[in-house]
């Protein structure tokens, strides 16, 4: 605590504050150097009051007033030398290529050139202290401000320091440090001595020199015009080589971003495939086919005890407008044989009809005639898969089968549709036969399970459906049929998939805030470890925006790393599930760009605690806690 102090320095001066420890010399050189506010009264500098400058302002006069030397260095450990000294340029704006060839030059200057490389860990004492003076330097201050320059030296390297600082001070920079040792202090043209926060001595034996401006402050590089972009690429590197520093936090934390952004992507992608192939299976069935089942709407197909359909329906549908043609059906499963091949089969009996209200061709031999299902004829047609399954590749038509001990003539066989109705339901795995016979000889059952109706070209299935269903009430006297058309089956489809859709977005999303949550912790962790690097940024000309930008796109850069190994695990989890559910499933663009930009989001809105909590670091305290 610091009271009743005022003081004068002029411009050129060697100042050295001298006391013992907890008298208050760093918190003096700290309010001084706008590192610290005093709670009242005034600091100016040049005229300028500190304590109505805002904090953007401040960082301006830090970086280009001051330079600031530190008892322990100060060096950020994972930079280089060479970045090191290029900091301070850096926030004030200048260019990449001008501010690493200034460092190159304050290096040179202190004999410092082959080390530009070397990490500070690397250097001794000596050497870790000219860097700090040659970082000091590299804005061209007009004021050095040193905090125990020597307090960490051996004597020769610390008379090797202090004569820099003796040198910086005959080139016309004013140079104010703190000592404990009193041989150094009697070197300077002014010596304050504090006690309890109270300035006790201040003794000047000799006057201060100015020299006017110093000829250095002109040769100050220009600022960039991208400043933005070069903090952006330092920000950048720094989350690099955090990332090497903590490598197993870091890369667990990338994994969450990771598994979160490829469940965006795979769930999405995956989600789109099955809609699309659901529909294309609905509508390879006909999208402009009526269905007339039995049973009242709502029933399930098990439960449909209702026999009142029947073939004599047919006649509600003749003349009904829209109506192209129609084909009656009714299902069950028999077992099939061929010599001695057997299998259980799908057939269905239908008539003449259904190759043209199903749009099926045929691939081998001719469909039954209406005559034969007059006759109760014992002939059949076959599907392409169960053709292969009773006939392997031989030719079937013309041959005969046994339905049910029953024997049939097989008159020809249907193009494969290649389409699937559901699991393990293969519509090309049925038979077809008349549907008196089926009802006679293969079922004992005079009802319908339902009548197919192709619509004509450009009439509306909806309205037709509508006309059907008043036809068969009138006729029925109840509703006890049921009226669909695959447009309601492709509408309930989709809201069934939009569900699915909604679930499987709530797991994506929970992936990426599990890895927001692993971000933030890594970054509040990175914030406490890093204080004082944070102190010696702001020392060093960072505004607090300054910082809360780097600590923020740290983030962003870290989960854009999980966005990228996230698409690369999502590339492989569509393939995979293509090849083992043989979803049609092909990542695009807006995949893609969802899984990036909600990674980024993350990123964006869980570094912004940390970010915060890094821009709020009080410099000063934190060099005391790390002192």
């Amino acid at each position: 605590m610091l009271e009743d102090i005022s003081l004068d320095i002029a411009p050129g001066d060697l100042v050295a504050i001298t006391g013992r420890s907890g008298s208050g010399k760093s918190t003096l050189l700290n309010i001084l150097g706008g590192l610290d506010r005093a709670y009242s009264g005034a600091c100016r500098v040049g005229g300028v009051e500190l304590r109505g400058l805002d904090d953007r302002s401040l960082a301006a006069l830090r970086r280009r007033t001051f330079g600031y030397v530190f008892q322990h260095y100060g060096l950020i450990a994972v930079l280089d030398c060479l970045d090191n000294v290029a900091l301070p340029a850096l926030y004030e704006g200048v260019a990449s290529g001008a501010r690493r060839r200034a460092a190159l030059a304050r290096l040179a200057a202190l004999d410092l050139s082959h080390r530009a490389r070397a990490h500070p860990a690397t250097l001794s004492g000596g050497e870790q202290q000219r860097v700090a003076i040659a970082r000091a330097l590299t804005n061209d201050p007009t004021i050095i401000l040193a905090d125990e320059p020597t307090g960490s030296l051996d004597s020769a390297n610390a008379e090797a320091v202090f004569a820099m600082l003796e040198a910086l001070n005959a080139e016309g920079r004013t140079v104010i440090f703190v000592t404990h040792e009193p041989a150094l202090a009697r070197r300077a043209a002014r010596r304050i001595t504090l006690a309890d926060g109270r300035v006790v001595e201040d003794e000047r034996t000799r006057p201060a020199q100015p020299r006017g401006a110093p000829a250095f402050a002109a040769a100050r590089a220009a600022p960039s015009a991208a400043p933005l972009l070069e903090r952006s690429g330092e920000a950048a590197r720094m989350v690099a080589r955090t990332l090497r520093a903590r490598v197993l936090q870091s890369s667990l934390t990338v994994l969450g971003i990771a598994i979160g952004a490829a469940a965006v992507i795979a769930l999405a992608t995956i989600g789109e495939g099955a809609r699309r192939q659901v529909i294309a299976q609905i509508e390879s069935l006909g999208s402009d086919l009526v269905t007339i089942s039995r049973g009242p709407p709502g029933v399930r197909g098990g439960e449909r005890l209702v026999t009142s359909l029947v073939a004599a329906d047919q006649a509600a549908i003749a003349g009904a407008p829209g109506v192209l043609d129609w084909a009656p059906e009714m299902d069950g499963v028999v077992t099939s044989r061929y010599r001695q091949r057997d299998f259980l089969v799908t057939v269905t009996g239908t008539s003449d009809r259904l190759p043209r209200v199903r749009d099926w061709p045929l691939a081998e031999g001719a469909f039954f005639s209406a005559e034969a299902v007059r006759r109760h004829a014992q002939v059949a047609v076959l599907g392409a898969t169960a053709a292969r399954n009773l006939f392997g590749g031989e030719p079937a038509a013309g041959n005969y089968i046994l339905l049910s001990h029953s024997p049939f003539l097989v008159l020809g066989v249907m193009e494969r549709k290649g389409v699937t109705t559901g699991p393990g339901h293969d519509r090309d795995n049925q038979i077809w036969v008349p549907h008196t016979t089926a009802g006679a000889r293969l079922f004992n059952r005079g009802h319908l399970e339902r009548i197919v109706v192709k619509t004509e070209p450009g009439a509306d299935p909806d309205a037709v459906a509508q006309e059907l269903r008043a036809r068969m009430l009138a006729r029925h006297g109840r509703e006890d049929f049921s009226v669909s058309t695959l447009a309601e089956v492709i509408r309930a489809s989709t809201r069934a998939q939009r569900t699915l859709d909604y679930l499987l977005g709530a797991i994506a999303a929970i992936s990426l805030l599990v890895g927001g949550i692993g971000v933030m912790n890594i970054m509040l962790a990175t914030v406490n470890e890093r204080r004082a690097e944070i102190a010696i940024r702001i020392a060093v000309g960072a505004a607090r925006s300054d910082i809360l930008a780097q600590f923020l796109g740290e983030a962003l850069v870290l989960c854009a790393a999980g966005a990228l190994a996230g698409l690369l695990l999502g590339f492989a989890g569509v393939s995979l599930a293509a090849h083992l559910t043989g979803i049609p499933a092909s990542i695009g663009a807006a995949s893609l760009m969802a899984a990036l930009g909600s990674s980024l989001a993350v990123g964006l809105l869980f570094g912004v605690s940390p970010a915060a909590h890094a821009a709020s670091v009080d410099p000063a305290a934190a060099f005391r806690q790390s002192a």
